[in-house]
């Protein structure tokens, strides 16, 4: 005859497995419930002992002063500024300078100047000068607002001195004025190869001697004595044509 097994005696080992079970997941959810708490803690208190990793502690409140009014301070209510005192200009003296002024000879004195001796002569007026013409045969432009003297050099040969070798200069009275006017050789070709061209003014004047041309060479030497010539006040004659010639030998 078969042996009949107790049922009870056979589940006995599944039922304490399905206990253990039970046991370990009351205690896993236990613990879980005591880490979230934990956690909790840690967070509404991070500086609490309880947490491994504390935060750096925050630094103070800076507190600062507070501010004090500052009363305003109101002007009265007339108020006259002080007036600056300015000082008096300093006076200073005025001194009129005095000048020494050395005048031209008047026409009525005496030439004082040395003549130059005969064998220092070099050159002479030539034939047919000083002669009175109109200017318009060198100028037409200028018609009578003109006056002047002009002319030619010429050596011994009769050629035409060149090179501005010589200098000529008018100096004496005209109208009441003292002028003195300088011209060159060469520079007026209107005249020739020798021509030179020295104007006076703008307008034909009268004179009778007070008026006189002289030649010096480069160096300021005088080669000839002060020639008086005549000026008119017609304007068919306010060109005064003076030629010159060189002394054969000289």
């Amino acid at each position: 005859m078969d042996k009949i097994e107790n049922p009870k005696v056979r589940s006995s080992p599944l039922r304490y497995l399905t206990y253990f079970w039970n046991c370990a997941t009351v205690g896993l959810l236990l613990i879980t419930l005591c880490i979230l708490g934990f956690a909790l803690a840690i967070f509404i208190n991070p500086q609490s002992g309880l947490n491994p990793f504390p935060p750096p502690p925050l630094p103070e409140v800076l507190q600062l002063p507070s501010p004090t009014p500052t009363a305003i301070q109101i002007l009265p209510p007339t108020w006259t500024p002080i007036p600056t005192r300015t000082p008096r200009p300093t006076r200073t003296a005025t001194i009129t300078p005095t000048f020494t002024a050395t005048l031209p000879p008047t026409p009525s004195e005496t030439a004082t100047a040395t003549l130059l001796p005969e064998q220092d002569v070099h050159y002479k007026v030539s034939l047919g000068s000083p002669k009175a013409i109109a200017v318009t045969k060198f100028h037409p432009e200028v018609g009578c607002n003109w006056m002047g003297v002009g002319g030619q050099v010429f050596d011994d040969k009769g050629s035409a001195v060149t090179n501005g070798s010589v200098i000529l200069v008018i100096s004496g009275w005209l109208g009441g004025e003292y002028l003195e006017k300088t011209g060159i050789v060469g520079m007026a070709p209107q005249f020739g190869p020798a021509g030179y061209e020295i104007q006076l003014g703008d307008a034909p004047l009268a004179s009778q001697g007070t008026l006189s041309i002289q030649l010096f060479d480069t160096q300021g030497n005088p080669l000839t004595n002060p020639l008086p010539f005549d000026t008119t006040d017609a304007c068919d004659r306010n060109l005064i044509l003076i030629n010159f010639t060189r002394i054969a030998g000289k």
